[in-house]
């Protein structure tokens, strides 16, 4: 009797281990995909800013500048902000 009510003891410790085993597995598996998504997501914020960042210097590339004093005197009285 006392044989019985251990080998259904240890039968039932196998299975529940067991299943708790796949809950662990899917729990692990769940936190890689939650992982792999944020690094994606923060690869992809950081490539938009990096794209921000070269439409700015583009931009700034394309501004002339003044290579002699009269031209920027002349370039700040037509803008206003020249100061007398």
């Amino acid at each position: 009797m006392l044989l019985m009510v251990g080998k259904w003891i240890l039968s039932l410790v196998t299975r529940v281990s067991s299943q708790m085993w796949f809950l662990v597995a899917g729990a692990f598996g769940a936190f890689l995909i939650y992982a792999k998504g944020k690094k994606d997501q923060k690869k992809e914020t950081e490539l938009e800013e990096v794209q921000e960042d070269l439409e700015g210097l583009k931009r700034l590339k394309d501004v002339k500048t003044n290579t002699d004093v009269d031209s920027a005197l002349e370039r700040l009285q037509s803008n206003g902000k020249l100061r007398d």
